[in-house]
């Protein structure tokens, strides 16, 4: 689990960043942190954020409001969000 990975580092230092590319398993992934995610400063993901949620990539992936509600829970915020394409709902926005 993440969280397996996060104690092998040792737990007087803070974790400035983590990068998930977990195609479509982000949430999972994160889940597997435990408690060891508030060691954490930031989160990069990349996640497709659909108007047509049919058109996904990877079954049982989220959007951008699931990460802002359910990170928002841990005190993560939203730093920025990039378009890529022609199907997503963000662009460029930056918070």
């Amino acid at each position: 689990t993440l969280n397996q990975v996060l104690l092998r580092i040792p737990r007087v230092l803070s974790i400035p960043l983590l990068k998930i590319a977990t195609q479509g398993n982000e949430w999972a992934c994160l889940l597997g942190a435990g408690s060891s995610l508030k060691r954490i400063d930031n989160i990069f993901i990349e996640i497709q954020d659909l108007l047509n949620f049919s058109l996904a990539m990877y079954e049982g992936s989220h959007d951008a409001r699931f990460y802002d509600a359910h990170l928002g829970e841990h005190g993560f915020e939203r730093q920025y969000c990039e378009f890529n394409g022609k199907l997503g709902r963000n662009s460029h926005t930056h918070l």
